[in-house]
């Protein structure tokens, strides 16, 4: 869509407010500007003293911007977080952007959403080698290679300054999550990770259950929207027995059964250092159940959230088959917001779940 020329004048006056403004922190853009008002805010951006956060999404935004705003990054001292999304951005674009953060020593966080190429992540891995400020990381995309998915794991096993990596990407290839989890093993500075694959399987949450055995330091772990089966979820929950740091685990698969469910919430109630622990399944999960089992469920679910609230747990063994119990705790979890009292009551009284476990 273009804009018309009383859309173009109000652009031009923003731009021009941002190069002289020396109080204005924060600058969200979430349209379409055309070519014209991206050159007038990226010449801005060159000009600003002030500016710490840009938010740059949903928006046409393309290569040569990205390329205009990797040059204004090169010499900008004061930006602290960057989200620069766009599918329209490739190879060329991410490049720049990569590339400048060889430079810039003051951007502490980057969003970056494109088509993604090997050659864009490659660059990325190779400003990760050297970059010493950039705490957090977020890529998106609709496909990561395993050549891409390698070197920023290898640059992991280097960088000691990142401390969250988010990879948001529709498909990767089978052994790029991999050698996310091979990096894991020797990384001491990353504590969250964040992974939305949908080939995430038994071989990917092999691995990261392997990471966690030797990884002491990751707080946070998300896998979101992955293929994570019965037997991933078992390796996970293994995992649990001997990890002493993680604190929060999230979970979202539309594979994972009963019997995960029940094996990795028993693991995580047993885990010492866990205090969140989400368990997003696909409301299929209960279909082969019987109708008086699913109506137990439902009413085990309004007895756990009315005994969080009161702070004690209400003894529902006489409601629900044992088998059951765990998967109907891990269900609220999703849903309330007093989950973590779960874990408060399990340490104060382990005799109340003593026969669920």
């Amino acid at each position: 869509m273009s804009l018309d020329d009383r859309e173009e004048e109000g652009v031009a006056a923003i731009a021009h407010a941002v190069a002289s403004s020396q109080t204005l922190h924060k600058l969200t853009i979430s349209m379409s500007i055309g070519l014209k008002g991206e050159r007038a805010i990226i010449s801005a951006l060159i000009k600003n003293q002030s500016l710490q956060i840009l938010d740059l999404r949903f928006n046409s935004f393309g290569d040569e911007s990205a390329v205009a705003i990797a040059c204004a990054l090169e010499t900008n001292h004061t930006l602290r977080v960057l989200t620069f999304c766009n599918p329209n951005i490739g190879a060329k674009g991410e490049v720049a952007i990569a590339s400048s953060l060889l430079k810039n020593q003051s951007l502490q966080e980057l969003s970056l959403t494109g088509k993604f190429t090997d050659e864009g992540a490659v660059a990325i891995a190779r400003a990760l080698n050297a970059n010493q400020t950039l705490h957090k990381l977020s890529l998106e995309g609709v496909h990561i290679e395993t050549n891409g998915a390698a070197a920023i794991a290898s640059a992991l096993e280097k960088n000691q300054t990142l401390q969250a990596l988010e990879l948001n990407f529709v498909g990767c290839h089978d052994a790029s999550t991999v050698h996310i989890a091979h990096a894991l093993k020797t990384n001491q500075t990353l504590r969250d990770l964040i992974l939305r694959c949908s080939n995430f399987e038994f071989d990917e949450a092999a691995a990261i259950a392997s990471a966690l055995k030797n990884n002491q330091f990751l707080h946070v772990l998300e896998l979101w929207y992955t293929s994570l089966d019965d037997e991933g979820a078992v390796a996970i929950a293994q995992t649990l027995q001997t990890n002493a740091t993680l604190r929060t685990l999230k979970i979202r698969s539309d594979n994972v059964g009963a019997w995960g469910a029940i094996v990795i919430t028993s693991a995580s109630l047993r885990n010492q250092s866990l205090e969140i622990f989400d368990l997003e399944l696909h409301d299929d999960e209960m279909e082969p159940w019987s109708l008086d089992e699913q109506l137990k469920v439902l009413h085990a679910k309004e007895l756990i959230a009315k005994s969080l609230n009161a702070n004690a747990m209400i003894d529902i063994s006489s409601y629900l088959p044992d088998y059951i119990i765990p998967h109907a705790i891990a269900y609220m979890s999703t849903h309330h917001q007093h989950v973590s009292k779960i874990f408060s009551l399990l340490r104060e009284k382990p005799e109340l779940f003593a026969s669920y476990c």
